[in-house]
């Protein structure tokens, strides 16, 4: 099937992207009080750090990413030692896919707390985004040794391993992720990759299976599920799952595949 790995990471890694720039939303304002100075907090115009901090986010969550970073650098003007501050800028630049910049922040986020979970975890994405592979491998190993109870981290680490081609490694780290969150349809989608390069065609299809108890109408699912009937052996059976992933979205590398079905079972 040509060009397979290809067409996976066009559809795959942007969704893969999409919850993890979502997750880097959410942890910039964890743990916002811990870095705020109690009672006296500085001020500029009536709006504390805190106030910039959300008017940021809420900039951000329009799209207005220059508002943000402005929001954000006031922020950090008025109190230079906010890590959330320079977190949340972080994660704005990496919206923006300045990877430098968000490398920079995050950095100063660590000085600041060398303990910062969010911070390594979120750099060790940019690493990855920049396939800085050792880098991001290390300061994703960092976030494990902060925090063994988030299952994101896990997924991170699997999916590095995977770039690297430490396929075991990532099938640890992914079954990790699934023991401390069973019923993540993303964590399924990591592992099914993985045996897909490892071709444990059979072990992807299990795996696509229970993707589709949890989402039965997701049409790109159904043509991985497809495509992995396809080289189980089972042509009819992937021709089902092709025909009901074309019902709900059309595309021309779904017509190829239903090409190679039909070719099999004449």
């Amino acid at each position: 099937m040509k060009d397979f790995k290809d067409r996976r990471k066009h559809f795959y890694q942007p969704w893969i992207i999409g919850v993890l720039v979502m997750i880097l939303a959410a942890s910039s304002l964890r743990g916002s009080v811990r870095y705020s100075p109690p009672g006296n907090e500085p001020s500029v115009s009536g709006q504390t750090v805190e106030d910039l901090i959300r008017q940021g986010e809420t900039f951000r969550s329009l799209g207005q990413y220059d508002e943000a970073i402005a929001a954000f650098t006031k922020a950090i003007e008025l109190n230079p030692k906010n890590g959330v501050a320079f977190r949340a800028r972080a994660g704005t630049k990496y919206f923006r896919k300045d990877y430098e910049g968000a490398l920079a922040d995050y950095g100063k986020a660590i000085l600041l707390d060398p303990m910062d979970y969010d911070a390594y975890h979120s750099r060790s994405q940019v690493q990855l985004a920049l396939k800085h592979y050792a880098e991001s491998l290390e300061d994703c190993d960092t976030a494990i040794s902060i925090n063994q109870q988030d299952a994101a981290v896990f997924d991170l680490r699997s999916r590095i391993k995977q770039e690297t081609k430490d396929y075991n490694g990532a099938i640890q780290d992914i079954n990790k992720a699934l023991e401390l969150n069973p019923s993540r349809d993303l964590y399924l989608h990591q592992r099914a990759s993985v045996k897909k390069d490892m071709a444990d065609y059979k072990g992807a299809l299990a795996d696509y299976s229970r993707i589709l108890e949890i989402k039965p109408n997701d049409g790109i699912v159904l043509y991985y599920r497809a495509e992995m009937l396809l080289r189980t052996g089972d042509p009819k059976a992937a021709l089902i799952d092709i025909t009901k992933a074309l019902e709900i979205q059309d595309y021309d590398f779904m017509r190829d595949l239903l090409k190679q079905i039909q070719a099999a079972i004449k």
